[in-house]
């Protein structure tokens, strides 16, 4: 499926952002290529042709990357630091900086696959894959069908269903939904019409609302965090969870079901601070590895609950690092 993306210009071949598959972009050959926006979770970021190499823009930082060969696709790294890369395929893209791994990146509004999406109150199931569709509708039918991308905006997509007994039409918007059964939080409102019936319900992995960006804590038990003090957690690939507890970095864990949120014990480093920041740091922690779910504030800011109702408050800070 083919998703919309912005104005078109011709490059060399050695700034081509997609080759054939199997091969290497020859060099001096043209090629045309699109200013690209895309999200790798809820960092957002922007491609920009360059003479020189692909200019990756992200928030206020720009990263000049390099054309290097690769089997595959189209690959950049950062001529100074080859640890930093972004490697594009077809429609999806890898991005890692500095070794660390970001989520997969999508065109802006774009979807990863296999797509899932479910209703409630009468149950159903869609799951969007290699260009199918397969509804486990209410009533226990399963319909499967061919799937198109009839619109596609920077904010979601309109898909249909080529089925030859029903009409399906799926409308996605990137818009934070909540499981009217459980509260958990997806990343989009999704609107299923088969035939005259129509259904609404959420899809997306929960986890793309947390994962790509620096959460800054502003708030510990509804206290805000000390003047001249610093607390953040990351949530990394595979599972992985690290930050800053306001004095010592700290790593471990998180665990993210259908229905809860959840962080195993922190390791953290050894340093000593001041009593009042020891203090602020063992709070932080003491909460966060009671955190049962999670859900975000109208002004977007996550919040974070425990078992016994204290909250951490953070606020998205979209950054790489360098």
């Amino acid at each position: 499926m083919k998703a919309v993306q912005a104005t078109a210009v011709v490059l060399t071949g050695a700034m081509a952002l997609a080759g054939c598959a199997g091969q290497a972009t020859a060099p001096g050959t043209t090629a045309v290529i699109q200013t690209t926006a895309m999200e790798c979770g809820q960092l957002d970021i922007l491609l920009l042709p360059r003479d020189d190499g692909l200019l990756l823009r992200v928030g206020e930082e720009d990263y000049l990357l390099a054309q290097t060969r690769s089997a595959s696709g189209a690959r950049y790294a950062l001529p100074v630091d080859p640890s930093t890369w972004f490697w594009r395929k077809g429609e999806r893209a890898l991005l890692e900086t500095g070794g660390r791994r970001w989520p997969e990146c999508v065109p802006a509004g774009g979807l990863t696959e296999p797509f899932v999406a479910r209703g409630n109150e009468p149950f159903w199931q869609l799951t969007v894959a290699d260009d199918k569709l397969l509804l486990e509708a209410p009533g226990g039918r399963q319909i499967v069908a061919d799937a198109s991308v009839v619109s596609a905006t920077s904010t979601g997509q309109t898909l249909a269903g080529d089925n030859t007994e029903h009409e399906l039409e799926v409308a996605v918007a990137r818009q934070l939904c909540r499981d009217s059964m459980t509260g958990m939080p997806h990343p989009y409102q999704v609107r299923l019409r088969v035939d005259a019936e129509r259904f609404s319900g959420c899809g997306g992995e929960p986890a793309r609302l947390l994962q790509g960006v620096e959460w800054a804590v502003t708030a510990i038990d509804g206290e805000p965090v000390a003047d001249g003090t610093r607390a953040s957690l990351n949530f990394l690939d595979q599972g992985r969870a690290a930050g800053k507890a306001s004095c010592n970095r700290f790593m471990g864990e998180y665990q993210l079901s259908g229905e809860a949120l959840g962080f195993s014990r922190m390791a953290t480093t050894m340093m000593a601070c001041a009593p009042e920041v020891m203090a602020q740091e063992q709070r932080f922690l003491t909460i966060l590895e009671t955190v049962q779910r999670f859900d975000f504030s109208a002004s977007g800011a996550l919040v974070l609950t425990g078992t016994d109702g204290r909250t951490l408050v953070a606020e998205s800070h979209q950054t790489l690092g360098r």
